[in-house]
């Protein structure tokens, strides 16, 4: 005896897990109930337009075979003589009282929809309403003249702050600190440059040939000329950082006071003033402007070239490493 099969009330694949949700109170919100309104909502919508298609096909066909029949009394009035004015005026006042029947029509649906909305219940509905949005327009009147207000202070305060002592010295102290940053950074460059000079430099040889004997022993004030080169090499170098001091001072500052107005250009923007050109400023002040220090050529002397009768050489750890 086999096996009778037996069918799958899903096929493969198809079946899904029915979705899980809380049940509430109302019967009338739960899912198969909604669900059940739908589908019945939207059979009725199916079957009423259906109908109002095959309302409007009938419409058209009587329509036209009215306006077939008044086109055949108009032509039989015509054939037949003397009539034929009235007839023609005839179908005229027809059409029209058509037209103003159609007129009328819609002139009395405005008017059943006017005087619903003129009951007291849709009138409670629409002044409970226009209550609600004239008190949150109140509201939102309110919060926009409070942000108004609060905005107006905090530019005065930034405006306040910005045209303070207190910030003009903070941006000089600030001013201050890069220069000094700057003059540190550039000494330790030349340090490290003095001694890698100091330990890395190949000593010269002494010369021992006859000429230069006699030269030594012929001059007298080589360590007077020494030292007066050596005391010339450090009048050099002071006046080399001085000039570099006073770029680097006056570049710093020309920033910081570009900076301090292009702060105060927006107060003048706000105020509806005009602005200064910084642009304009920048060309003239910057480097490369019209209004700054001449540029002069690196001098030819340096510390790797000159030979000092004073050397201090850097003290060198046991593995020679400094």
């Amino acid at each position: 005896m086999t096996r009778r099969h037996c069918g799958l009330i899903f096929p493969p694949g198809t079946y899904q897990a029915p979705q899980f949700y809380w049940r509430g109170g109302d019967e009338f919100k739960e899912a198969e109930h909604l669900q059940s309104d739908y589908l019945q909502t939207k059979r009725e919508h199916s079957k009423v337009k259906k109908e109002l298609e095959e309302i409007q096909n009938e419409y058209r066909e009587v329509n036209e075979a009215l306006t077939n029949r008044e086109e055949q009394a108009v032509a039989l009035a015509s054939s037949l003589g003397g009539a034929s004015a009235t007839t023609g005026e005839n179908s005229r006042l027809n059409k029209e009282i058509a037209k103003l029947t159609v007129e009328i029509s819609n002139i009395e649906e405005k008017i059943t929809e006017a005087s619903e909305r003129t009951q007291p219940v849709y009138l409670a509905q629409l002044e409970r309403e226009r209550s609600q949005i004239y008190v949150a327009v109140e509201r939102l009147t309110h919060d926009l003249e409070s942000t108004q207000k609060e905005i107006h202070d905090l530019n005065q305060e930034y405006y306040s702050l910005l045209t303070s002592d207190e910030w003009m010295d903070a941006n000089m102290i600030n001013s201050q600190y890069q220069i000094i940053n700057r003059e540190r950074l550039k000494l330790r460059s030349e340090v490290n440059k003095h001694f890698e000079d100091q330990n890395y430099a190949k000593e010269s040889k002494p010369d021992t040939s006859n000429r230069t004997k006699k030269s030594i022993s012929s001059t007298a004030n080589v360590a007077e000329l020494l030292d007066q080169s050596e005391i010339y090499q450090n009048q050099l170098n002071s006046a080399s950082h001085n000039r570099f001091m006073a770029q680097t001072t006056r570049k710093v500052l020309v920033a910081t006071k570009l900076d301090i107005i292009a702060q105060l250009n927006t107060i003048l923007s706000d105020l509806n003033l005009e602005e200064v050109n910084i642009d304009e400023l920048k060309d003239k002040y910057l480097p490369d402007g019209p209004l700054t220090p001449t540029k002069r050529p690196a001098t030819q002397l340096s510390s790797r070239g000159v030979k000092t009768a004073r050397s201090i050489r850097r003290p060198l750890s046991k593995t020679g490493r400094m």
